[in-house]
């Protein structure tokens, strides 16, 4: 408790915002009466009480979703104009599962259940949920396989020496149908979720943009794109991070997450890992993570396009938690009974307004 009781708004743990508001106000607001403002913000700073819904849906028999969210407000930047729109395209046209084994046609792993092209002799193996290499014979010619999966969706992959991982929505991962030689190397974009199987011998890269990291056995995240931070997380073992072209990593230990930002920058920080544990689980979880972040992740969940009429709102922090196989209009639901933002969905869009 006391620790929390150090940011609950007391005046002394506010000196330096302290300080920026009066500049602020002396600045833009013709000097009202600095004492009062102070007040309001400092309430504005208190955390606001926590909320919990349950809500049963039925699915062969009732299911509880428990979603559980906490809000509060940054200090808004003065020069943040109010009326500006800020987009997320995360809607995307691709909504199968797609396998290309070497130089063939990409399959939809989804209808090869029923027209069995997959098989365990010479070609992975169908499993709930994905695709297991195991039983790839070692006679077998090696060749690349890509797997693509499409919003909405997240496959599991066992690997053929026995690694798993969890490729969520939106990602793709390239990988060979069994390793060879003195290293298991496989490239992904998007986010992944793996649990690797101890080698001492061969080593376990994956490959991102801008990232290389190589471990021997432990369970980490690992999320890379185009337009958001890379980031690698570690829950078991210990993992080594390449940046770029570095010659040499920075190792990581359990609860350790590296982000590199779009600029380059590198942070080290320490986290709630039950955000990685959560999502290949098949939940929602989100831990003080801006509601801009949050949308994202649900549009592309969910296939939708994501717009804030204003772009201060989007840096509002959210804790939320929800089932992923509930509805949209459910989900939007519980972000909309703590009354901080208005969420509609129109069409393909959730619309943030306000």
């Amino acid at each position: 408790m006391e620790e929390r009781n150090k940011q609950d708004g007391t005046p002394s743990d506010f000196i330096k915002e302290e300080i920026l508001l009066r500049e602020h106000f002396v600045k833009y607001d013709n000097v009202p009466d600095v004492e009062d403002e102070l007040k309001r913000f400092h309430v504005k700073k208190q955390w606001i009480s926590t909320r919990i819904v349950v809500i049963g849906s039925a699915i062969a028999a009732t299911m509880l979703l428990a979603a559980f969210a906490y809000l509060y407000l940054l200090h808004a930047d003065p020069s943040s104009s109010t009326s500006d729109y800020l987009v997320y395209e995360e809607r995307s046209t691709v909504d199968e599962v797609l396998l290309r084994s070497g130089d063939k046609e990409a399959i939809n792993i989804e209808e090869a259940v029923s027209s069995r092209v997959l098989n365990g002799k010479n070609n992975p193996i169908l499993i709930e949920g994905g695709l297991s290499y195991k039983t790839i014979s070692p006679q077998v010619a090696v060749q690349e396989e890509v797997l693509t999966v499409p919003n909405g969706k997240m496959v599991k992959i066992i690997l053929e020496d026995g690694s798993e991982a969890w490729i969520n929505a939106r990602s793709k991962i390239t990988f060979p149908n069994r390793f060879v030689g003195n290293e298991r190397k496989i490239q992904l974009e998007g986010e992944a979720f793996f649990k690797v199987t101890k080698d001492k011998n061969r080593p376990f890269i994956v490959e991102t943009k801008d990232l290389s990291t190589q471990v021997l056995g432990t369970e980490f995240n690992v999320k890379s794109s185009n337009t958001q931070q890379a980031q690698v997380t570690l829950l078991t073992g210990k993992v080594e991070v390449l940046d770029g072209g570095a010659q040499q990593g920075m190792i990581l230990t359990p609860g350790d997450e590296f982000l590199r930002d779009i600029k380059g920058t590198v942070k080290l920080s320490k986290i709630d890992l039950d955000t990685y544990y959560r999502w290949y689980e098949g939940y929602f979880y989100f831990d003080q993570v801006s509601l801009g972040e949050v949308l994202r992740e649900v549009g592309r969940w969910y296939n939708k396009d994501v717009v804030f009429e204003n772009a201060r709102v989007d840096r509002l922090k959210i804790r939320f938690t929800a089932d992923r196989k509930e509805s949209l209009e459910t989900i939007i639901e519980l972000m909309n009974d703590f009354k901080l933002a208005k969420i509609v969905i129109k069409g393909n869009t959730i619309v943030v307004q306000r």
